[in-house]
C-alpha cells in the first residue's frame, strides 16, 4: 500500500515536471498562448531563454517515458537517477522555480 501511494505522489510529480518541459517548450517557441502554468510566466521566459524547444519536448518525451517505466515496477530511485542523466544531457540544466 505504501509503495502504491509513493508511485502515485512520484508520478505526479513526473506529471508536473513534464508539463513545465512542455510548458518551456511553447515559449521558447513562441507560443505563450497555449502555456497552461501562466502564473509563472516570467519564470518560465527567463528558463526558456536560449534553450532548444525541441531539446525541451524531446525531455518531456523522457518524463513520460520515466512514467510508463514506473508502471512496471522499475526501481523508482533508479528510475528518476536515470531520467536525471537523461534531461541532464538533452537540456542541460534548467531552472525550475
Amino acid at each position: 500500500m505504501a509503495r502504491r501511494a509513493s508511485t502515485r505522489a512520484l508520478d505526479l510529480g513526473l506529471q508536473l515536471v513534464g508539463l513545465w518541459f512542455r510548458d518551456l517548450a511553447a515559449v521558447a517557441w513562441g507560443a505563450e498562448d497555449v502555456v497552461y502554468a501562466v502564473d509563472r510566466l516570467p519564470a518560465l521566459r527567463q528558463a526558456a531563454e536560449g534553450g532548444d524547444p525541441a531539446a525541451f519536448r524531446r525531455a518531456v518525451e523522457l518524463v513520460e517515458e520515466t512514467r510508463e517505466r514506473l508502471l512496471v515496477n522499475v526501481s523508482e530511485e533508479l528510475a528518476c537517477e536515470a531520467l536525471t542523466y537523461r534531461l541532464e544531457a538533452e537540456v542541460g540544466r534548467v531552472a525550475v522555480a
